[in-house]
């Protein structure tokens, strides 16, 4: 077909809702698209592709990547901290809290994979677009993307003429925001581009065991880059630095409190009845006031060049590292049960090349090789108080106690008759650490090829094939953390390193330490398939099927032993028997269909998409939890289907009309024995995935009033729904999210001149609802060693602010 760049973007364009001057006859202005390596509208990329322009985010308060979730069909899982293991496309999930594995839903900026855990969350600065890929993506990005990605693409350096943009908001709970960018020419050829940011917030959420409100936000962001324009290419060399101090995660216990708030359990010994929590859905009562930190630094050098015969080569580098130190109470309770800590120190180091064919013939194509290199120290802490946690257990466990009366502490007769030993009082801890020390060294490279025939005017015919291999080595230690009860939270057993000390000396080289080893390797080809054909010129259809792979790991706080089984602890000497190792699971495969169309109706006024898919996965990962501990492992089979449907229409040149509506239906098919043996779930099979709503809708309108001199005013309402959504495999009701509805209303002035001004009501209706939960017990909250099912992070309610925005010079 080769349309260029002529055509229309038929998702979401680069209308910004909120902004100035859109006259009778405003036509679309088209968002160019590069998930195929090319500049092309959307319409000519056989895949479902969301792209949004930097203005429509920014006009939206969408601070980061996590913003775009609710606008985005298929894509859930909303996270408030910097975790990405709950985010889902399709029903997809990374679903990983370590750092022994990979996520599913992989992150990128200019190209260059964002990283895990504690990393990949950033700030948007000089953003240009994103694009939101779903479904496999085997040759598209440099790092494999099993359930689809997400691209970040800044601007770049531009040596036209000097120019930039300023904003600054306020709102309710002293929250501030500054933004700025300025290009900047140094010559004909060369231009820097700098952006800086800063985010500060009071806590919103009140915490009923005490101390500050929780939700404080500071992130201070700075990004620069230098680009050079040759005859026959660019170089453009940027870096990135962000300072990030957060709370932690607040969790919303559904076991009920007692008076003092010293526990949410009840004050009698009757098993829990599984009914809720008499808390308020906008409070929580949790004794420990978390961190979120990080120390983030992205580097990257992105080159293009035009051979001769019409041939491109492109090249990517691509270099991050972080520190990041959390901690939340994840018991989400008055009482010191489990506060989880990490703190992570991460190095990433990745090289791509492609080379693209000419464009101006019937067949177009590019073939690509990437590598990377990734060194991960992570240090985990489970901290309880052991009289806490003996209480705790009484509830959790209660089958398994005399319920004649509340357990008062560890050395009350009926927990030494449930642990079947004396125990000392002396000897009981307070804030004990259960720690696990990590060191992962992991490495990997990939080969992969497009190619696109024309066979006709109207018809793309396109394959697609990658060979991927991931290779990691990892080791673990887990000291003996002591106390009257010893190792007993995450794990029944220890290392032969007697103290913490004795396992961070590993780290230094100054002593063997305690740690077990293993290491292995996974690869595999992923081809694709694709067409696209042009009905006529409004209506295209599309179809695809792509094969998808993300690469095994290992368990971070699970090891098996010398004979498969999970690690057994020596009775007499409480160390792990010989041959422990680190648990491992397999690579996860998936085969995924999709069927589509794209179109632009009513003159160009109304654009949009429609796409419908299937997909099913072999040895599917997922984290659970069992007695304390956090393992994963393949569930076995798993499918899922849906549909998603985008539209944009301008019926005038004063009215803006973006919705977004996705269905999912996802299924586990078949769950291994072992995955069932060690506690992956009770009886899943039949079960829907977690954070997987069935329905989710999203919709933008905006009205202008012209005014004299291309002024304006305009009024902006959102409006997004999430389904309920489970939290683990099964299904259970105290951990799902129920449904909910958000609106948010603005109303601006635009001068036509540079500079506007906005109000905004952020959740007008001052709904409450969950961000997501865990599964930590049963469907009663017994059986979780301590811990009942979660809720995380009631929302935020009613939220007025201000924004001002302006542009200068004559470059964006």
């Amino acid at each position: 077909m080769n349309r260029g760049l002529a055509f229309p973007v038929t998702l979401v364009t680069g209308l910004v809702f909120a902004s100035a001057g859109l006259a009778a006859d405003q036509v679309f202005e088209e968002i160019v698209v590069t998930v195929q390596k090319r500049e092309q509208s959307t319409r000519d990329v056989p895949v479902a592709v969301s792209a949004f322009s930097g203005e429509f985010l920014q006009s939206l308060n969408v601070r980061d990547f996590r913003g775009m979730v609710a606008l985005t069909p298929g894509f859930n899982g909303r996270t408030a901290d910097s975790f990405n293991d709950a985010l889902a496309i399709r029903g997809i999930s990374s679903n990983s809290f370590g750092v022994g594995g990979d996520g599913s839903v992989p992150i990128f900026v200019d190209g260059v994979y964002e990283g895990r855990n504690g990393g990949a969350t950033t700030t948007f600065l000089d953003v240009a677009r994103t694009e939101v890929v779903r479904g496999p993506q085997n040759t598209l990005f440099g790092r494999n993307a099993i359930a689809g990605a997400v691209s970040i693409v800044t601007n770049r350096p531009n040596p036209d003429g000097i120019g930039g943009n300023v904003s600054l908001s306020v709102a309710e709970e002293e929250r501030y925001e500054f933004q700025g960018t300025l290009n900047l020419p140094l010559s004909e050829r060369w231009a820097f581009r700098g952006s800086v940011g800063y985010l500060t917030r009071d806590g919103y959420l009140e915490n009923l065991a005490g101390g500050n409100d929780l939700g404080d936000e500071e992130n201070k962001a700075v990004q620069g880059a230098l680009g050079y324009e040759a005859d026959n290419g660019s170089v453009v060399l940027s870096a990135f630095y962000e300072d990030r101090n957060n709370d932690g995660s607040a969790y919303w216990s559904t076991a009920p409190l007692d008076s003092s708030l010293a526990l949410d359990f009840p004050p009698s010994a009757t098993p829990l009845p599984g009914s809720g929590s008499p808390l308020p859905d906008d409070k929580v009562a949790n004794d420990l006031q978390g961190d979120d930190d990080a120390d983030i630094l992205r580097l990257s050098l992105n080159a293009d060049w035009e051979l001769a015969n019409g041939y491109t080569l492109t090249a990517i580098t691509g270099y991050k590292t972080y520190d990041f130190k959390y901690r939340e109470d994840y018991d989400g309770t008055g009482a010191l049960v489990d506060h989880y800590f990490v703190d992570q120190d991460v190095d990433y180091f990745s090289q791509e090349l492609r080379l693209l064919s000419p464009t101006d013939g019937p067949v177009t194509w590019f073939v690509g090789a990437s590598v990377y290199t990734e060194d991960v120290d992570a240090d985990f802490q489970d901290r309880y108080t052991e009289d806490d946690l003996c209480r705790a257990l009484q509830v959790t466990e209660a089958p398994d106690f005399d319920l004649s009366a509340r357990v008062t502490g560890c050395d009350d007769p009926i927990f030494e008759d449930y642990w079947e030993e004396d125990i000392d009082p002396a000897d009981l801890e307070v804030d004990k650490p259960e720690s696990t020390f990590t060191e992962g060294d992991y490495w990997g490279w990939a080969i992969y090829a497009d190619l696109t025939w024309a066979a006709t005017d109207r018809l793309d015919l396109t394959v697609g094939l990658r060979y991927t291999y991931d290779e990691k080595e990892y080791e673990a230690c887990v000291p003996d953390s002591g106390g009257a009860l010893g190792n007993n939270f995450i794990y029944d057993f220890f290392f032969t390193a007697e103290t913490a000390a004795d396992c961070s000396q590993r780290f230094s080289g100054v002593s063997p330490g305690g740690f077990v080893k293993d290491e292995d390797d996974w690869d595999a080809f992923t081809p694709r398939f694709a067409a696209n054909y042009d009905l006529n010129d409004q209506w295209t259809l599309y179809g695809n099927v792509a094969w998808g792979y993300k690469s095994g790991g290992f368990g971070d706080f699970g090891f098996t032993g010398a004979d498969g089984a999970p690690a057994e602890s020596d009775p007499n000497t409480g160390l792990a028997l010989p041959g422990t190792v680190p648990s491992t699971y397999d690579e996860e495969e998936s085969v995924s269909f999709e069927l589509g169309t794209k179109a632009t109706l009513l003159d160009n006024s109304l654009q949009g998409s429609l796409a419908a898919y299937y997909y099913d996965y072999d040895d599917l990962q997922l984290t659970f939890f069992e007695g304390g501990a956090q393992l994963t492992d393949n569930v076995a089979q798993a499918s899922g289907y849906g549909a998603e449907l985008e539209l944009i229409w301008m019926p005038s040149g004063r009215w803006d009309l973006y919705f977004s509506l996705a269905y999912s239906d996802t299924e586990v098919d078949d769950v291994d024995q072992s995955f069932l043996d060690i506690g992956g779930c009770d009886n899943c099979e039949g079960n829907e995935l977690p954070f997987s709503p069935e329905w989710t809708t999203s919709s933008v309108i905006t009205h202008h009033f012209p005014l004299a001199g291309g002024a304006e005013i305009f009024v902006t309402g959102e409006h997004a729904f999430t389904d309920t959504m489970y939290a683990g495999l099964d299904n259970l009701a105290l951990s799902e999210t129920d449904d909910w509805h958000v609106v948010n209303l603005q109303l601006g002035y635009d001068s036509g001149s540079g500079w506007s001004a906005t109000a905004f009501v952020d959740n007008v209706f001052d709904e409450d609802w969950f961000e997501r939960g865990w599964e930590n017990a049963d469907a009663i909250n017994e059986f979780g060693y301590g811990i009942v099912n979660t809720l995380v992070w009631p929302s935020e309610g009613r939220v007025f602010g201000i924004r001002a925005d302006y542009r200068f010079g004559d470059v964006d």
